[in-house]
């Protein structure tokens, strides 16, 4: 049997099976029974003599070729397309990703630390100077976006989705794929493929690769906003500032699939895949905590048009 393994698909062992990622191309994830490590790793080896093929291993590959996980199959162009429903593909961005990664690494690990934790903090802050100081002298100035503005929407998805191809890259992670998504959304909307995920056995890196989309967003918010200081008589750097914030907020939202919800879910997964038991409690809080940081603000408005105060 001359069949293997399509080059890219990784198996990872899991506590209660083998995961089987294509990191390379469109074939699903699949999950496979944790007595088929003989037949994976016979799969997996490309030399000529392999050794005696396991019992199973023609059965698998029968598995895997309904998937598109193995060479040679007639069906991977099937699923390719079904999975292509509702989106378009873009160029992968993973060669930028992992050249962009790599000056990375050259950056000393100090001055990371203080700017992947200085951003948002300095970002909020500005935007906390920016209401208190300009909202009050400019608001008469404020003029509704022109139509050119919504042209900043997709580069800004994806400058947010480029960011999690770089930090999957800085942390040894390929970037399957690119595209613009469009079925059940408003506007169609840029996404990268983070199926290898589950090849980086640090949770806490997993969860950083999560949170550099929502990361990216405040730091484009403190850019605008700061070019709204310097120039408040241009609308356009509030409106962008706005723009980005409500980006971040809503990717950091806990009620549905988002980098919020997945930093925590990576965060409390180990490198086999086991699930803390806190995560059901915790997303619940975060959930509560989440409602009343956006509920607050209105009430605080709608407290100081009704008292006053």
């Amino acid at each position: 049997m001359n069949m293997q393994l399509k080059s890219g698909v990784q198996c990872i062992e899991q506590y209660d099976g083998w995961l089987v990622i294509d990191t390379q191309g469109d074939a699903p994830t699949l999950k496979l029974a944790p007595a088929l490590r003989s037949e994976l790793e016979y799969l997996q080896l490309a030399t000529a003599n392999r050794g005696q093929m396991p019992a199973g291993v023609s059965d698998l590959v029968q598995q895997l070729g309904r998937y598109g996980l193995v060479d040679q199959t007639e069906l991977q162009p099937q699923i390719k397309q079904k999975s292509r429903q509702g989106s378009w593909r873009l160029p992968n961005p993973d060669r930028l990703a992992a050249v962009l990664a790599a000056g990375l690494h050259w950056v000393p690990a100090v001055l990371r630390a203080a700017f992947w934790y200085g951003v948002p903090f300095f970002s909020l802050l500005l935007m906390s100077l920016f209401i208190q100081q300009s909202v009050a002298t400019t608001a008469t100035n404020v003029s509704w976006p022109s139509l050119w503005l919504l042209a900043w929407l997709p580069l800004g998805w994806s400058c947010h989705e480029l960011c999690h191809a770089i930090a999957c890259r800085f942390y040894g992670i390929p970037v399957s794929g690119m595209g613009v998504r469009w079925a059940g959304r408003l506007f169609p909307t840029p996404f990268i493929s983070t199926k290898a995920l589950p090849a980086q056995p640090s949770p806490l890196a997993r969860s950083r690769i999560a949170l550099a989309g929502p990361w990216c967003d405040l730091t484009l918010a403190c850019g605008f906003a700061t070019l709204a200081l310097l120039q408040p008589a241009q609308s356009v750097w509030l409106w962008l500032a706005a723009l980005q914030l409500s980006q971040s907020i809503s990717n950091l939202s806990p009620f549905r699939d988002s980098d919020g919800l997945q930093a925590l879910r990576q965060r409390l997964t180990d490198a086999l895949g086991r699930q803390d038991s806190r995560y059901p409690s915790l997303r619940r809080r975060f959930r509560q905590a989440y409602a009343l940081v956006l509920l607050l603000p209105p009430l605080l408005l709608a407290s100081y048009f009704l008292t006053g105060v």
